[in-house]
């Protein structure tokens, strides 16, 4: 049975022969009674607090879950995003390299059409002197004629 100061302010004693000084008793009585009061009263103030503390505590340990779990979703998403991060990085570099090799094949075509080009120009050329040189060679036997028969005079 847990002793509360109200017992001990009620509690009595018989009186005996050349017994105890009931007036020291009722102090002493008083005394303890004060004494387990104070005690009841800092007992509920601990016990206030250490409830207050396990709520708190409870409430740690529910931020430290969520905080958990947030680490773990930033991780993740952090590593689903270096992947997406990785597989753009190889989209862009095909598209970069397919860009590349068709600029390589444009500029091959062109190559090869400008050579032809200038095979057809340089071609054109031989053939445009070789008439010319013809033209001209026609010329001058028609003129070496022409010489040859004006220094023979008249006829």
């Amino acid at each position: 049975m847990a002793l509360k100061p109200l017992d001990v302010r009620k509690q009595e004693f018989a009186t005996r022969f050349r017994g105890l000084d009931a007036d020291e008793v009722r102090v002493f009585l008083d005394l303890v009674a004060d004494e387990l009061e104070g005690l009841s009263e800092e007992k509920a103030q601990l016990l206030s607090t250490v409830t207050s503390l396990e709520s708190q505590i409870e409430e740690f340990r529910n931020i430290e879950g969520s905080l958990r779990n947030a680490l773990v979703l930033a991780e993740r998403v952090s590593s689903e995003a270096e992947a997406r991060a990785k597989e753009r990085e190889g989209i862009l570099l095909r598209e970069a390299e397919l860009k590349a090799e068709a600029l390589v094949g444009e500029a091959d075509r062109r190559k090869k059409d400008l050579v032809f080009q200038v095979g057809e120009i340089a071609n054109q050329r031989a053939l445009f002197l070789a008439r010319f040189r013809a033209l001209l060679e026609g010329e001058m036997r028609a003129l070496a004629i022409l010489e040859e028969e004006a220094g023979r005079g008249p006829r």
